[in-house]
């Protein structure tokens, strides 16, 4: 009897033999490992990870049948027996049994950390009655692998744990790769579907092109870039891998320097890629679009939940041949699967969530940041509540897999407290002090506490300005205040589209030099290229100031230097302010009374963080407890809870609830779709550049005022949008104008 891993087509002729599939995804995982010292380990996951399909039952299923079989514990169960003795390979084995119990459901906790009896554990799924599938023996020749008598990683003492979680991971995403892959050129007729990128020394010839017209700067701020630039290139090619920072002031070039000094590092230590991390989805797209211009579109991923690729499909089929923009596009979209891929531009959410993910959907690309060089662009954002696990993987990356980690800012914060004491980072730049002093083009005044028609007043006394406040409500109600002609609302009640939209209509006027007065919550600070002469700024964390002043004369056009008021806002409302946020305003405050002359300086921000984290307990860094979790494992059980630690890492606790607009014509042609679809979440996806996300109070009154819609019990859709969306994005009803719905 023929035995199959797949049924591919009708034509039976056409599938592929089960034993082909495990020797395939044995070589590749093994090949995927070898990067980092795990090739043993690798071969054997892949060559166990589908001995269940011998099962007569499933070779049914194939056939047609309704019958549902458990497939993926077999292989780990036959891999335990093999290693029931010796302690070290009984380690190794438990291993690589939870990535093979896991490589469809992810990987499993292993045992109920809740009591939970029914809960799929690597416990229970080792003890699931499975059908006879023996007949693996006449095929598949399984053999005692000599595995290296050390680990392939090395453990810090106090948290091994953490090690051996990331281990298995990695391992786990080389399986569920070269699985996912093999079958992928299975379906393909043995095809192979993916077309390879170039090497980054193929890359290195196209940013040194794009460098040439930096290289003769014409006045004094170009010559400054230019300086740190050089610095960076020539550090690129000097340095070994290990931990740097890039401290630059805001405006000085920083993101193309750190692109210039990552290449010339990857190069010279032979790296495979670039993964560029930024805090925020919304600006993400500059970056990428940056980096696009340099290499070209299909050497560029950009991973992020709002990348519109029906649009960027669009924008290539404008500028080649059709055929090619949907090949070029098709590429992308299946190296956003597995990061195969030479730059990568990604969020924070989706770098550091993938690797503590437990989903083979998520972790599949994991195998791919081994060998790269890692920039995490405005690292200040990393966010304190998960700061020991994201600065614990980052640790785990540099010392076991090989790479290079790059903190850069304009605000370095007190990183290294959070790594071990070994660990040394190094700055790329010699002076930072020094280009503090070239940049300082902003005179930061506070100017005391004042109500919203005071701060109305002086915005509108300007005709090109920028203010920014802390929430949304207060940016409406001082945009309501101003004049209607020239006047702007930047947040996040605003659907992406919208605000793409409008950031492009304001960087016009301001070219322009027509009049623009922009109120804004905090999304435009980080990594928006926009220049105003004045800005106001509602008192908030040191950080977020020096990013706002950032926005301000960020060219270095005037003949003087720009201007950025600090205000405290007189809030009528009293809106409670979250714990976090009052303790910086307490700080920021504390510090722009002590450096009155220049508040956002290099001293004050080194001060401002020192205090900011003195304050807090050990457990503030870690609020889910992923560490202790993960450090309480017995290292002779392996014992792991790798979906608790999955559900509990989310650097954002989403809260909210997204509302889908009809915004545009296409949002309406989604959503039309959306209606009689049999696959709903890839329309969703696509809605994703229309929709905003409400609280939870914001979304009852929506529900109390009978303006949402939902369809599929699950998706709400807004209604009317003329009258309940307009400049300011989705409009909130008040509590008294709900249907009895009172917040």
């Amino acid at each position: 009897m023929e035995y199959y891993a797949h049924s591919l087509t009708e034509d039976k002729n056409k599938w592929q033999p089960l034993k082909d599939h495990l020797s395939s995804v044995s070589l590749l995982a093994g090949g995927f490992a070898n990067k980092f010292g795990a090739q043993s380990y690798g071969e054997t996951g892949g060559r166990f990870h589908d001995l269940g399909k011998y099962q007569i039952v499933f070779q049914r299923r194939l056939e047609g049948s309704k019958e549902r079989i458990p497939h993926s514990s077999a292989g780990a169960k036959e891999l335990l027996a093999l290693y029931s003795g010796n302690t070290i390979e009984r380690i190794i084995a438990t291993m690589i049994a939870y990535c093979i119990v896991g490589h469809h459901t992810g990987l499993p906790n292993y045992s109920s950390v809740t009591g939970d009896q029914t809960a799929k554990t690597l416990k229970s799924r080792l003890k699931e009655q499975i059908t006879d599938y023996s007949a693996y023996k006449d095929e598949i020749l399984l053999e005692e692998i000599d595995f290296p008598s050390k680990l392939p990683i090395i453990p810090d003492s106090s948290n091994f744990g953490s090690t051996f979680s990331f281990f298995i991971r990695m391992l786990y995403s080389t399986i569920v790769d070269a699985d996912f892959l093999d079958t992928e050129i299975a379906m393909n007729d043995g095809v192979i579907v993916r077309e390879p990128f170039p090497s980054l020394s193929v890359l290195e010839q196209k940013l040194n092109f794009h460098l040439e017209s930096f290289m003769n700067p014409q006045n004094e701020i170009n010559h400054q870039r230019t300086k740190t630039l050089r610095e960076c290139i020539e550090k690129g090619k000097n340095t070994d891998r290990g931990y740097y920072s890039l401290t630059v002031p805001t405006g000085g070039g920083k993101t193309l320097a750190s692109l210039a000094f990552a290449m010339k590092h990857a190069i010279r230590n032979e790296m495979d890629r670039i993964i560029y991390v930024i805090p925020y989805t919304s600006i993400i797209d500059q970056t990428a679009s940056n980096f696009k211009n340099i290499f070209g579109d299909s050497n560029v991923l950009e991973h992020q939940s709002n990348f519109d690729w029906n649009k960027f499909e669009k924008q290539l089929s404008n500028e080649e041949i059709p055929d090619y923009a949907n090949s070029m596009v098709k590429k992308l979209r299946l190296a956003s699967e597995n990061w195969d891929v030479p730059i990568v531009v990604t969020t924070n959410v989706q770098f550091f969530e993938s690797l503590y993910s437990n989903r083979s959907s998520k972790t599949r690309k994991l195998h791919n940041i081994v060998n790269s060089i890692i920039i995490f662009d405005e690292a200040q954002m990393i966010p304190i509540d998960f700061m020991l696990p994201c600065i614990k993987s980052v640790h785990e990356l540099v010392k076991n897999y090989r790479a290079t980690a790059v903190f850069c800012t304009a605000t370095q914060p007190k990183l290294a407290q959070f790594f071990p004491d070994s660990v040394s980072i190094t700055e790329i730049i010699d002076d930072t002090y020094s280009l503090e002093d070239f940049y300082k083009r902003v005179d930061v005044n506070y100017i005391g506490i004042k109500n919203r028609d005071q701060i109305a007043k002086l915005i509108a006394s300007e005709p090109q300005v920028l203010c920014i406040v802390n929430t949304k409500q207060k940016a409406i109600d001082i945009f309501n205040l101003l004049p209607e002609d020239g006047r702007f609302h930047l947040s996040t009640y605003m659907c992406p589209v919208h605000r793409h939209e409008t950031l492009a209509e304001i960087k016009n006027r301001l070219q322009n030099g027509q009049t623009c007065r922009v109120v804004s919550t905090s999304l435009i600070e980080a990594g928006v290229d926009i220049d105003f002469p004045i800005g106001f700024r509602e008192l908030t964390g040191l950080d977020s100031l020096i990013q706002s002043a950032g926005r301000i004369n960020r060219e270095n056009r005037l003949t003087t230097k720009g201007k950025l008021f600090i205000f405290e806002l007189a809030d009528e409302t009293k809106t409670r302010v979250p714990s976090e946020l009052k303790q910086r305003i307490q700080i920021s405050k504390q510090l722009i009374n002590k450096y009155h002359d220049n508040p956002i300086s290099i001293k004050a921000i080194e001060e401002y963080f020192t205090q900011l984290y003195s304050v807090k307990t050990p457990a503030s860094f870690d609020i889910a407890g992923i560490m202790q979790k993960l450090n309480s494992m017995s290292p002779e059980l392996v014992d792991i809870p790798f979906k608790t630690i999955a559900d509990d890492f989310k650097l954002i606790e989403d809260r909210s609830i997204p509302i889908i607009i009809p915004y545009n014509n296409e949002a309406v042609k989604f959503i039309s779709q959306l209606e009689y679809s049999d696959f709903p979440r890839k329309i969703v996806r696509e809605l994703q550049k229309f929709t905003v996300n409400v609280y939870q109070y914001e979304y009852e009154r929506l529900l109390g005022a009978a303006i949402i819609n939902t369809i599929f019990a699950r998706y709400n859709v807004l209604i009317n949008p003329a009258e309940n969306y307009g400049t300011t994005g989705i409009k909130i009803p008040p509590a008294d104008q709900s249907l009895g719905i009172m917040v």
